[in-house]
């Protein structure tokens, strides 16, 4: 079935659209472990998150042009935070105990820290 050429996305619709979900899960990401919980349903929540926010590789790669030098190495820091995830804490979680013990790691202190940073990155541009 051929796609109709309106049903395809301008390349500026897909940079809003990507952004639009990135920065709701840079919100999520802020968030306490057990909000992260209550939104993903307690099931898979560390994946659940890791997935959402990893889609800063796309928009770093796809649309480096829509961002200044500065912006791009802060965005590039939550990426190196998302890789160093140990897939122990990715495992499959169904109960609220098991998904806090991954949400609680430290190792998502500096994504919720850079996911602020961020934030205020996306929030600055719309302002513009």
């Amino acid at each position: 079935m051929k796609k109709n050429e309106n049903d395809v996305l301008s390349r500026d619709e897909s940079f809003t659209n990507a952004v639009f979900y990135f920065v709701q899960a840079l919100d999520i990401a802020t968030q306490s472990a057990v909000d992260q919980c209550e939104y993903f349903g307690d099931y898979n929540v560390a994946w659940e998150l890791l997935d959402e926010l990893s889609s800063i590789n796309f928009l770093v790669n796809e649309f480096p042009e829509n961002f200044t030098e500065d912006e791009l190495v802060k965005l590039n820091e939550i990426s190196k935070a998302l890789a160093v995830i140990p897939d122990s804490l990715l495992v499959e979680a169904k109960t609220r105990k098991e998904n806090l013990i991954a949400l609680e790691n430290p190792v998502w202190e500096p994504i919720r820290t850079q996911s602020l940073i961020a934030i205020e990155i996306f929030k600055k541009r719309s302002l513009e």
